[in-house]
């Protein structure tokens, strides 16, 4: 198995993405905090595992009891750049691979 050398740019994007991920994640838990907070202790969100429906509904339940909060829109920005650094990241590798 050869390996491939790659640019030390895809370590800092590759960083800068898990850490903005471990952020968003973060994020999510203050988003499950505050709509608990507003619901029926029978109807509130486990912290544990998640999945895109769960996650829909924890966004929705958000934006619902709390229309003017900054939380939903910092978790979008954190996922337009994990998304960016994560595409960076395969074109980089992508570069990499052809040139050796």
């Amino acid at each position: 198995m050869q390996l491939m050398n790659f640019p030390p740019m895809v370590a800092v994007l590759l960083t800068g993405a898990v850490t903005l991920m471990i952020g968003s994640a973060l994020v999510i838990s203050a988003m499950i905090g505050e709509v608990n907070r507003r619901l029926p202790e029978n109807q509130q969100v486990s912290y544990l595992l998640g999945f895109p429906g769960k996650l829909k509904k924890i966004r929705d339940e958000y934006k619902r009891f709390y229309p003017k909060g900054n939380l939903a829109r910092v978790l979008s920005v954190l996922w337009v750049f994990i998304v960016i650094m994560m595409a960076a990241c395969a074109l980089l590798i992508g570069l990499a691979s052809h040139n050796s």
